[in-house]
């Protein structure tokens, strides 16, 4: 959860700014600061209060899929970011294509072994890259940080969010 809201929180603090009017992306910026302290202090709390949360049915999160995986997402991303700059597309292609290739690992993720809530940020991100790869051949391009970074960074910080306060929540086990 700290590795997904760290991501979530960059993708804010980054892609936060015109054309959106500068109250507005100060506000942004200071709630996701703010909302990561928050999913950062409750995962350690969590951690302590409950332990690791467990992973589903006998699954390995961490096998083999989930290095391939990996490998495969920083291919794809670096790669598409040399191809965007071996073009004439705008460099706001890069955080759309981003946003899709991270999208696309945690559906791929959920089906190597990983609990079925992490596919729900991984479509939600897949379709925010989707829309802002259309955002860029569009007179709408300056919207495409927003929509695939602002937009990814508080599903990616919500959902963790949400995540490590529903494993705090849970009531301990007594022996």
């Amino acid at each position: 959860m700290v590795v997904g809201g760290t991501f979530g929180l960059i993708f804010v603090l980054v892609n936060a700014g015109d054309p959106l009017p500068f109250w507005l992306v100060t506000a942004l910026q200071i709630a996701a600061i703010v909302g990561y302290i928050a999913m950062f202090v409750l995962s350690q709390l969590g951690l302590k209060r409950h332990g690791r949360p467990e992973g589903g049915a006998g699954r390995q999160p961490y096998g083999s899929g989930f290095w391939i995986t990996v490998v495969v997402e920083f291919a794809l991303i670096f790669g598409g970011l040399y191809a965007r700059g071996q073009t004439s597309l705008p460099p706001q292609t890069n955080v759309a294509w981003i946003a899709l290739i991270v999208g696309l690992h945690f559906v791929v993720f959920w089906k190597v072994g990983w609990d079925v809530s992490i596919a729900v940020p991984g479509f939600i991100l897949t379709v925010l890259g989707l829309v802002g790869l259309g955002l860029v051949f569009t007179p709408a391009v300056a919207w495409t940080p927003i929509v695939s970074g602002v937009l990814s960074g508080v599903v990616l910080l919500g959902g963790c969010l949400s995540a490590v306060t529903a494993h705090y929540r849970t009531p301990t086990q007594r022996a």
